[in-house]
């Protein structure tokens, strides 16, 4: 199980990594 601060701490590196293939 993932805590919520996983969870933000996932979802930010994807929505990092999201910008850099920009």
């Amino acid at each position: 199980m993932l805590d919520e601060t996983d969870v933000v701490v996932v979802v930010a590196d994807r929505q990092l990594k999201l910008f850099e293939l920009l």
